[in-house]
């Protein structure tokens, strides 16, 4: 089981058409640098986030990326 000290948020998102892959960063709202987290198939549309610090508000950004042949 998760620690009580883990903070971890679920996002879910609709699935855009064409998207070969969803790009997730996340900055924290009194900063405008974004952190990469990683990519996410397009088979799945949500990602769960940990290693939040509580009492911090957070700007989460998912970019639909896609492939150009």
């Amino acid at each position: 089981p998760p620690s009580r000290s883990e903070n971890s948020v679920t996002i879910q998102w609709n699935p855009v058409t064409n998207a070969s892959k969803y790009a997730v960063n996340i900055s924290p709202l009194s900063s405008s640098s974004y952190r990469f987290l990683g990519y996410i198939g397009n088979t799945r549309n949500k990602a769960k986030i940990n290693k939040l610090k509580a009492g911090t508000a957070y700007v989460i950004k998912i970019t639909a990326l896609r492939r150009y042949r």
